[in-house]
């Protein structure tokens, strides 16, 4: 979750970078900007994108983890997704569960 917490972030840092590409060319074509400062932003844009590939491949390979550790096929598609509600009644559950079995309260 944190990792796909991450790629939204990354997504839109590519989204402003891009942005900022696009409004440094365009003061260098009307000579208001110094075409450092377009390499500059393009260098940023170029880093965003490749941390959002880094970030993809650690997503695929967690999953990939996931899907081992349940016993699924690792080409299941997971999305990982919980809400704080949904994890607010997996503690209750939980703490449910300890109560009803005495064997498994130290887990």
């Amino acid at each position: 979750m944190i990792a796909q917490a991450h790629r939204g972030a990354t997504e839109a840092r590519i989204r402003a970078s891009q942005d900022l590409e696009s409004e440094r060319i365009e003061q260098v074509k009307f000579g208001s900007s110094l075409e450092q400062e377009s390499i500059g932003s393009r260098a940023q844009l170029l880093q965003a994108k490749h941390e959002l590939l880094t970030t993809d491949f650690q997503l695929a390979d967690l999953k990939l983890k996931l899907n081992d550790l349940m016993g699924l096929p690792l080409t299941t598609a997971l999305d990982l997704i919980l809400s704080l509600q949904s994890l607010r009644r997996l503690a209750r559950s939980r703490n449910a569960l300890r109560r009803q079995r005495p064997r498994i309260r130290k887990f």
